[in-house]
């Protein structure tokens, strides 16, 4: 079947075609021998028609409609999320795709990916056609922007990536081989959006505002806020044997409040004001904010009667002195 070639189609612009001369009435059959650039062919089978006086070059017998179907490419995107400065964030964060000049987008909600930190998810699959590379080109470039949402509750201490990180889909028609390929550039390595944490150290020192001494026992309470209230407090320090006493944990970088809640046994509080203090990532353990308080001993008063007796002269008016020693 179908060895004896009449005549041969090419569909126009318009996505027809019609014999250049007539053939003579009788039964044909014809088959899409080759797709449109871009293109498969959908149905190779070869369809009979009937060509009757009646198909004038006005009427052309009807061989039928042959859709075909356009040669598609995938291509998907790659993000991690980075965060410097801190082990163990237990945090979400989630990035947003968006094209520029109305590039393919994948269908919702691939548009969106979250991620904890450390890892890498893929945005859904953006789909390209053959029309996609415009008339006459092999080869076009897409551009999209990765940014990251910002979080409903933001950490303390933390930077967030703001930044909008371009990303491309390099689509390429192959003539040679017929095929069409989607390239993304981070098909070798993810596009990174990277946060900034940041903390440093409180330390306090305590000394006796008379002779200096470092002073043990004494509380600090350290607060997030000028309020001072108990639901603000993120720390609290115990003076040791040296007068000192610091975080034991690195506090986000910020302002906070700290103040004197305990003095020492013996002692009372000279100051009980909260103190401002800002906390930097240059304040490390070994070289935290400092601050220094003093307390004043707590003293008491008392006296010595002393009574002098003379058995045998009861009523002498002589005087005696008498010496107090510790």
């Amino acid at each position: 079947a179908c060895q004896n070639v009449v005549t041969t189609l090419v569909t126009g612009t318009d996505g027809s075609a019609v014999t250049d001369k007539a053939l003579t009435v009788g039964n044909y059959w014809i088959k899409e021998t080759q797709a449109p650039e871009g293109y498969e062919i959908d149905d190779q089978t070869a369809h009979k028609v009937t060509v009757t006086e009646q198909n004038t070059v006005n009427a052309p017998a009807f061989g039928g409609e042959w859709p075909d179907t356009e040669k598609k490419a995938e291509a998907k995107f790659d993000a991690k999320k980075v965060v410097s400065g801190l082990t163990g964030d237990p945090s979400k964060y989630t990035f947003t795709l968006t094209a520029v000049d109305n590039a393919p987008m994948p269908d919702a909600p691939g548009n969106k990916v979250t991620v904890g930190a450390g890892e890498t998810g893929n945005f859904g699959t953006i789909t390209f056609g053959y029309t996609h590379l415009g008339k006459g080109n092999d080869t076009a470039v897409f551009t999209y922007n990765v940014t990251e949402d910002t979080p409903v509750s933001p950490m303390e201490g933390m930077t967030y990536d703001t930044a909008s990180h371009p990303v491309t889909v390099t689509l390429h028609w192959d003539s040679a081989t017929g095929t069409l390929t989607a390239t993304p550039s981070t098909e070798t390595a993810a596009v990174e959006l990277t946060n900034l944490y940041e903390s440093g150290h409180i330390k306090v020192t305590k000394t006796d505002v008379k002779d200096s001494k470092n002073l043990a026992g004494a509380v600090f309470t350290v607060y997030k806020t000028s309020a001072c209230n108990a639901a603000d407090v993120v720390a609290t320090l115990t003076t040791t044997d040296d007068g000192s006493a610091e975080t034991a944990e690195a506090l986000p970088v910020g302002t906070y409040w700290i103040k004197e809640t305990q003095a020492p046994a013996g002692y009372e509080m000279d100051d009980p004001a909260a103190h401002e203090v800002t906390v930097t990532a240059d304040n490390t353990a070994t070289s935290p904010v400092s601050l220094t308080f003093t307390d004043t001993e707590m003293t008491a008063e008392a006296q010595f009667q002393v009574k002098k007796t003379l058995t045998n002269d009861p009523g002498s008016s002589e005087k005696f002195s008498f010496t107090l020693r510790a």
